[in-house]
């Protein structure tokens, strides 16, 4: 099994495909985080992304972590469900 979906919407995901949409975020220089988001049943899976002023990355680590404590991923929306 692949740790990530394959095929969204019968179009090719491969494990890269979102780092189109944080080119901009790395041209400016600025510390980001993608958190997986919870998700509602049946639906595809979301992420939240962080994304903070310069020399704030240890702000948003904290904020990532806090996060998932509050939402933990892994017990919304679990791979192996998903790859069933």
């Amino acid at each position: 099994t692949s740790p990530y979906p394959t095929t969204i919407a019968g179009q090719i995901a491969l494990p890269r495909t979102a780092a189109t949409f944080s080119t901009a975020i790395n041209l400016a220089g600025l510390p980001a985080i993608i958190v997986p988001a919870p998700v509602v049943l049946g639906a595809l899976p979301v992420g939240l992304q962080l994304i903070g002023a310069p020399d704030t990355e240890g702000l948003l680590l904290d904020l990532a972590e806090q996060f998932e404590r509050a939402s933990p991923w892994c017990q919304i929306a679990p791979m192996a469900a998903a790859a069933a």
